[in-house]
Formats: structure tokens, sequence, C-alpha cells
């Protein structure tokens, strides 16, 4: 019985095979509705042809290329557009504006001490700006805040990664009680 079903299933992809294309059974388009090739051009069949492209021009003034009905079949070849000339470069032809780059603002007295105690200023707690230290042990495992050089988080057990931490976070004391400690 396995023998049948194998000998079927094996018909069955043989079947399939001989109906795809490129597979030397029959195309799944009939040769009377593939697209012929323009006069001058070979290509392999069941190639995706398409029509002419048509050319929008890109300086102003430059004739744009014929609608493609107009145009012929073949393929023409790509020819570069003319150098400026004294006349074009006179006409009034926008040039894009670059807006020129702000000053750097000067850095305050606290943010020059923040980064001097190898701190990152920072934007926390609304619009102010902070002094902001990474912490030596942040992701660790911790039960209680000793167990951390900044704050023990409460809901995933571990040291957090910056000090101080801003917000409401659930924290663990130095006695291991949770509490709830928010620092705008």
């Amino acid at each position: 019985m396995r023998v049948i079903v194998a000998l079927l299933m094996c018909l069955g992809l043989a079947a399939c095979q001989m109906t795809l294309p490129g597979l030397g059974g029959k195309s799944a388009i009939p040769p009377a509705q593939a697209p012929a090739a323009p006069a001058g051009v070979t290509a392999k069949p069941g190639t995706i042809l398409g029509s002419a492209v048509a050319v929008t021009p890109i300086r102003p003034g430059t004739p744009a290329a014929p609608p493609a009905a107009q145009t012929a079949a073949v393929p023409k070849a790509v020819t570069p557009l003319p150098a400026a000339t004294p006349a074009a470069a006179s006409s009034p032809v926008a040039a894009p504006v670059v807006a020129p780059a702000a000053p750097p603002t000067p850095k305050s007295e606290a943010q020059l001490a923040c980064e001097k105690q190898k701190g990152r200023w920072t934007q926390a707690g609304g619009e102010r700006m902070a002094c902001v230290f990474q912490t030596r042990d942040g992701g660790k495992s911790c039960r209680k805040e000793t167990d951390c050089d900044g704050l023990c988080l409460a809901r995933s057990g571990t040291c957090a990664p910056i000090k101080p931490l801003f917000g409401c976070n659930a924290i663990l004391q130095a006695d291991g009680r949770q509490v709830t400690l928010c620092i705008d």
C-alpha cells in the first residue's frame, strides 16, 4: 500500500514539474499571449518586456522627451546632459539654500562639573537637565539596596543601571522592604 501511495505522489510531482515554466514542460503563458520582443531586441522566451520609459528633465528649460507613444520600440543609448553654458548659468535658477549650522551653546558650570566627574549631562524629570552617572553593577541581581552601587529595583530584583533614577520606581530599601521612590 505504501508503495502505491509513494508512486502516486511521485507521478503527481512529475506532472507539476511538467507544467512549470522553464522546466522543459509547457509554459504557463501560451506562446500566442506572450509579449513579443521589439524589433532588433533579442530576449529569451518568457522574459518580461515593458514599454518605453518617460523622461523628465532635471534642469529647467531642458526639453522633455517625447511621450512614450511617439518613441520607437527599440531602446536608445543614454546620452549625458549638456554642460551648462554661461547663458544658462546666469538664468535665475534657485540654488538649494543650506541653513548655517547653529553655533554650539556654551556649557554651564554645572554641565562642566558633571563631565569632570565622568557623568552624563542629560534631560531628566521633565525639561530640566541633570547629571547622571552609570553604576558599576547595573543589571546585577540584588535583594536590598546595600547590594548595589545605586538602587535595587524591586520588580526585576536587579541593580539600577544609572543614578539618580528619575520618576517613580519600586525599590528595595537597605532592610529589604519594598517602597516606591519618586524623584523629579
